[in-house]
């Protein structure tokens, strides 16, 4: 008896280990670019990333940075520009519980006082877009960002996003410390039951963001790391580098949830 529940737990351990929720970012430069032609600033992928994980050094032009899964930002570019009237999403939901994403920011890379000159802006943001789909229709489309700014000393965290079948619009913009430590953590929360979205901040969670709930549930979700930086003196040395990671899995989730909370993948936090 002993032996079965040891090999019964064994085997337990291993499925939960199949179970993880991975995310693939593999979309090359050329797909990114190709998807974002004209953008200002110009678009480019993540220069650093690892996994889920994306950096940039601080520049003097402006750049916007993706990281995206190559299946989507190719559906997206092609249901944007009118070639095909459906879109495919990255992972499937079920249409009922609460499925949660969170972004860690590694490292604000805050740069010295005074070191700015001319017009220089200072600002760099980290986050994702997120994108949810139902039967190859995009039915809501947003971001959340954490913009920092060296030049006026202020972090603020920024969600927002569009039910595309109502035309409704909903963001809340929260200011939090500029002196805030590093692995600063930000949990989204998609409820399919209530259809709403809400946001926890670094553990203290702070509700639903749109009151009036959205048309409907969606069956499918996707992400891209997004990251912008410009206005950068040329003399800041790469070690200025703002990092994030987006965490998927349920295992790596720090932050507190509903009960009947899990990660995109379907595993239960």
């Amino acid at each position: 008896m002993k032996k079965l529940t040891i090999a019964l737990f064994s085997g337990m351990m291993s499925m939960s280990g199949w179970a993880a929720c991975i995310y693939n970012f593999d979309a090359t430069e050329a797909q990114i670019k190709q998807a974002n032609v004209g953008a200002v600033p110009p678009v480019r992928k993540f220069p650093i990333l690892n996994t889920n994980t994306g950096a940039f050094t601080l520049e003097n032009a402006s750049y916007q940075y993706l990281a995206s899964t190559s299946a989507f930002v190719q559906s997206l570019s092609t249901y944007i520009n009118g070639a095909s009237n459906t879109i495919t999403g990255d992972k499937n939901l079920s249409n009922n519980g609460r499925y949660v994403v969170e972004l860690k920011i590694n490292n604000f890379s805050d740069i010295p006082i005074g070191t700015y000159v001319g017009t220089q802006s200072g600002v760099f943001t980290l986050g994702y877009n997120f994108y949810g789909i139902k039967n190859g229709n995009l039915k809501y489309g947003g971001f959340l960002w954490v913009t920092n700014s060296d030049q006026t000393k202020t972090k603020k965290v920024f969600i927002s996003f569009s039910d595309l079948e109502t035309g409704a619009n909903y963001g809340k913009e929260y200011e939090i410390s500029y002196n805030i430590v590093n692995n600063y953590i930000i949990g989204l929360y998609f409820d399919q039951d209530t259809k709403q979205i809400g946001i926890n901040l670094n553990g203290i969670d702070k509700g639903f963001v749109n009151n009036v709930p959205l048309a409907g549930s969606v069956s499918q979700i996707s992400f891209q790391m997004f990251g912008l930086a410009g206005g950068y003196p040329t003399t800041l040395p790469n070690t200025f580098q703002p990092s994030e990671t987006i965490i998927f899995d349920a295992s790596q989730m720090s932050l507190n949830y509903s009960t009947n909370s899990k990660d995109i993948c379907g595993n239960t936090l």
